[in-house]
């Protein structure tokens, strides 16, 4: 479990990194974006990635099935995404904006205005949350 976080989180720091430096490379385009906004929002992109990977991890956990876990993992990062770019346009979706991790992440203009505390905290939770329950299930799996 501890291997797998390790890469997924390696995996996902690396591609803010590279995401970081073509936005900071947009800077020389007259990109106007505050660097510490970039940041945090790079930062908040890792730990909604970490936390679908998480989830996935502990639905694989749970179930034993790769392609069950990859599926809900993949449905809920798309239904999230869904959720959150819908909520800016149609009212009624609007208040479940706060259920998507996307809104949380990069949906609610944090490239500009930066990511509140708590949008980090909602994003460590969910995280924290998914590992343990990842963790409980591979102690409970019957690996024999």
């Amino acid at each position: 479990l501890a291997q797998k976080t390790a890469a997924m989180a390696v995996q996902a720091l690396l591609l803010a990194a590279v995401v970081t430096i073509c936005v900071f490379t947009g800077r020389a385009f007259q990109l106007t974006t505050s660097p510490g906004h970039v940041i945090a929002a790079a930062a908040a992109l890792v730990l909604m990635g970490l936390d679908f990977g998480l989830i996935t991890l502990a639905v694989g956990a749970a179930t034993g099935r790769r392609g069950t876990a990859l599926a809900t993992g993949g449905a809920l990062a798309a239904a999230s995404y869904l959720l959150s770019s819908l909520a800016a346009t149609v009212s009624w979706i609007r208040p479940g904006r706060y259920l998507s991790l996307f809104y949380y992440s990069v949906g609610n203009g944090q490239i500009s205005t930066g990511v509140s505390t708590a949008g980090f905290a909602v994003l460590t939770l969910v995280g924290l949350a998914a590992l343990a329950s990842a963790a409980v299930a591979f102690r409970l799996a019957d690996l024999h």
